[in-house]
């Protein structure tokens, strides 16, 4: 049997709610036995440098909304456009 790791990408600029969303996610999947990766992101532009430089896929992205300059929307569209 394969295990399957999902991998999660959380891109918020407030540490405090993205530490609280891990919390959150990561209780829900283990109560669930999934397993899964955690990775946080402080803004739009660290998580696409992430995913360009690393050649990164991920399975879900919990993206906030009002971010500087890169916005979640904004990075979901670049995210569409490139993968």
């Amino acid at each position: 049997m394969c295990n399957i790791v999902y991998r999660i990408a959380i891109c918020d600029d407030d540490e405090s709610f993205v530490l609280l969303l891990s919390e959150q996610v990561s209780e829900i999947l283990a109560d669930r036995g999934v397993e899964f990766e955690i990775t946080a992101f402080p803004s739009g532009e660290a998580l696409l440098n992430f995913i360009s430089e690393k050649s990164a896929a991920f399975d879900l992205f919990l993206l906030d909304i009002y971010m500087k300059e890169i916005n979640g929307v904004d990075a979901a569209r670049t995210i569409r456009r490139v993968h």
